[in-house]
């Protein structure tokens, strides 16, 4: 597997075991509203996709995999960090697979259903389109992906741009961000249709703010009010079907 300079960075930053590996993503009242608004949104997408595979690309602490093994779906979580999928295997569910989401190792429609999230800011620029070329592939007709990313249009970043014009990404690890009217036109473009979209979170700064404000309803309102304003939230979450 050749893999390019930025996800080597990548690599360095997040191949890690249990302890690094699970404490990166955070355990305050943002980071818990967030994993259960995320668990809650794969179990109504693919609800009616039973028993058939379903791609978790870019492994996270192992709640998306758990979320679709206990739905009853069959998880295939797709890293290139090794050591990270070690971590996730530990749960004792779903299935790991060693790839780049750029060159997936499935045939053509072979897949019951994708999540993508958090993955996409992390690739080079060129990269998205040949990610989501290579979900469209793998993805049976009729079937659903959904991808979360961070949004540059959000009201937050629209406010910090009086402060920090020159700033392009919200943290060092991400490379690529991108509007929510650019990842929608992603979809398009690649041949996806009835993209629906949802927002997570509102007020700006939640995240930073939560150890401050550890008040875990607010931290519920703040996601749940936000879900039909995905212009405006920090975090979109897209979902799309390949047409029969």
């Amino acid at each position: 597997m050749t893999i390019s300079k930025i996800e080597a960075l990548q690599l360095e930053r997040y191949n890690h075991l249990e302890g690094d590996h699970f404490g990166r993503y955070g355990t305050g009242p943002n980071d818990m509203a967030m994993k259960r608004f995320k668990v809650k949104l794969i179990k109504e997408m693919f609800s009616d996709v039973k028993g058939a595979p379903i791609l978790d690309l870019g492994a996270d602490e192992g709640s998306v995999v758990g979320a679709l093994s206990d739905n009853g779906n069959t998880g295939i979580s797709i890293d290139i960090a090794y050591q990270r999928l070690l971590g996730n295997s530990r749960l004792g569910k779903g299935l790991f697979v060693c790839s780049r989401a750029q060159e997936l190792p499935f045939s053509e429609s072979s897949i019951g259903g994708i999540c993508a999230f958090d993955i996409i800011e992390h690739l080079d620029k060129k990269d998205p389109v040949k990610m989501m070329e290579e979900i469209y592939r793998v993805l049976a007709p009729g079937k659903k992906v959904i991808l979360a990313t961070t949004n540059t249009s959000c009201l937050a970043r629209n406010m910090r741009r009086l402060i920090e014009p020159d700033r392009v990404v919200s943290i060092a690890e991400h490379a690529n961000e991108m509007s929510y009217q650019t990842v929608r036109q992603l979809f398009r473009q690649t041949g996806f249709v009835n993209i629906h979209a949802r927002g997570a979170g509102i007020i700006p700064g939640m995240r930073r703010l939560q150890w401050f404000l550890p008040f875990n309803k607010l931290h519920k309102w703040d996601i749940a009010i936000s879900e039909r304003f995905p212009q405006i939230s920090p975090e979109i979450f897209i979902a799309a079907e390949k047409p029969q």
